[in-house]
């Protein structure tokens, strides 16, 4: 949680914040800072999800053990709490264990590209992000829809579980 508001009004409803949450910073006075931060945060999340299933799947290609990826890498330069934690879930292929809703993730990388159209910023990498979770997403839809029809479209994994 990110909270934003003049030092009065964060003062009144510190008890409140402390119980709904373990760290809150503050991070602006004005209106809305708060969610200009969610916004690059989920940027930032988008991105590292994505790049960590793209290097899975590449190592996973080249014939490499995805454990043994994960577990170098994790712990260098190229490690993120996405790529730990969803890269960690990838490898495992634990997809039961739901942490976020693809919906709700799809809803906040839109948020994004509003922002970024908004202040007339580019974000490519995060426009590739985004529309590699709405293709996650159209399977689902279209299931809620049209059951039959997209039973023979599912994707498929290749080589040692793909990731």
């Amino acid at each position: 949680m990110m909270v934003s508001g003049v030092p009065e009004a964060v003062a009144a409803v510190q008890p409140l914040l402390d119980a709904m949450a373990s760290n809150a910073p503050v991070v602006g006075d004005a209106p809305g800072d708060g969610l200009r931060f969610k916004i690059v945060n989920q940027l930032l999340c988008g991105v590292h999800i994505a790049a960590a299933g793209e290097a899975l799947a590449l190592a996973d290609s080249m014939g490499l053990d995805r454990a043994q990826v994960h577990e170098v890498l994790g712990t260098g330069a190229a490690a993120s709490f996405m790529f730990g934690d969803r890269g960690g879930r990838m490898v495992a292929e634990a997809f039961d264990d739901v942490r976020s809703a693809l919906d709700i993730f799809v809803k906040d990388m839109g948020l994004v590209g509003e922002a970024a159209r908004t202040v007339h910023q580019e974000t490519p990498l995060a426009s590739t992000a985004d529309s590699c979770t709405s293709a996650a997403t159209a399977p689902a839809s279209a299931a809620r829809t049209t059951p039959s029809s997209t039973a023979s479209s599912a994707p498929t994994r290749k080589g040692r579980g793909g990731a």
